[in-house]
């Protein structure tokens, strides 16, 4: 998550503020070089990817599954399983994964428009505070000035 605050002397500040009581995670960015280093590591690509792909292939194999099961039910499914009901269920999971891989690339397209709009606010005299999702600090950052609060992707 990142924290955009109006100078890099009042994320400077609040981070300090923030370090005494035990907020060691949080991350200061002051340049636009930083910021791509830091948002573009491969590592945080490969793994939303892999993780991606994974949940494509496990939702269309339940979706074939469920299929499956319900001609199963109904009588429909032939004993000898012919080779089109065998495409058929390839082809779902193949359509799982294919949409989840649109939906990588969507996401990877906008998260590179958010990405040139914070280096821009870098340019311009702001700073970010990056700091990890499932912390408290997602409430204390606006009282202590932040203008925006959004995930770093």
């Amino acid at each position: 998550m990142f924290a955009v605050f109006s100078s890099r002397e009042r994320a400077w500040a609040v981070r300090s503020e923030l370090a005494g009581a035990d907020h060691s995670e949080l991350e200061l960015i002051a340049t636009p070089p930083e910021l791509r280093e830091r948002a573009s590591s491969p590592d945080l690509l490969m793994r939303g990817l892999g993780l991606l792909l994974a949940a494509s292939l496990v939702v269309g194999f339940v979706i074939a599954g469920l299929g499956a099961l319900l001609l199963s039910a109904a009588g429909a499914l032939p004993e000898p399983l012919p080779t089109a009901y065998l495409s058929a269920g390839v082809a779902v999971v193949l359509a799982a994964t294919l949409g989840g891989l649109a939906g990588w690339l969507a996401l990877a397209s906008h998260s590179r428009l958010e990405q040139r709009r914070l280096c821009s606010l870098l340019e311009r005299g702001h700073a970010l505070l990056l700091f990890p999702a499932r912390s408290e600090l997602r409430e204390h950052l606006p009282q202590r000035g932040a203008l925006q609060i959004g995930p770093l992707t």
